[in-house]
């Protein structure tokens, strides 16, 4: 073989590799994603909702919403590390409808859900259950709305100023 098409065997085996390789990491960061987003942050119920505590509510007061148990409540901490990780699984993955904190603070003052159709469920019993206990154990109220295609002003105020007290 001439040394002239060594020389250009050798230059396209090592375009073809390069190419090989590119291709190969290209599909590497091309993962296919189960992800899909969302049309809105909140269900019709649940804004609508918003809508009237963001009405009523007075300016010392700011509105979280779908905060998780494990941003408002810490886990004991414990020698047995299965039992802190059991405890820590239990409230990582739940979360509250809103939460209500004061600003100057961002203390929590009161947790609120609205209940749907969904809350008849077993497994939603077993979870609402769970919600009133550590709340009601960390003397922190939590309101339950029945979920409503409208809301009335004056209901949600009354609540409010009933659990504050």
């Amino acid at each position: 073989m001439t040394p002239i098409i060594l020389i250009c065997t050798i230059a396209v085996l090592c375009v073809l590799v390069l190419l090989l390789i590119s291709r190969l990491s290209t599909k590497s960061h091309k993962v296919a994603q189960p992800y899909v987003l969302k049309p809105s942050l909140f269900s019709p119920a649940e804004r609508s909702f918003l809508g009237c505590l963001d009405t009523v509510l007075p300016p010392n007061f700011r509105v979280f919403a779908k905060v998780r148990l494990a941003d408002i409540y810490n886990v004991q901490k414990t020698p047995d590390r299965s039992a802190w990780q059991s405890a820590q699984n239990k409230i990582s993955g739940k979360h509250v409808d809103f939460l209500l904190c004061r600003v100057t603070d961002l203390s929590p003052v009161l947790a609120i859900e609205l209940d749907d159709a969904t809350h008849e469920r077993e497994d939603r019993r077993k979870r609402d259950l769970f919600l009133d206990e550590i709340f009601a154990a960390s003397n922190l109220p939590l309101l339950r709305f029945k979920v409503q295609k409208a809301y009335r002003t004056e209901d949600i105020v009354r609540r409010l100023n009933e659990a504050m007290k």
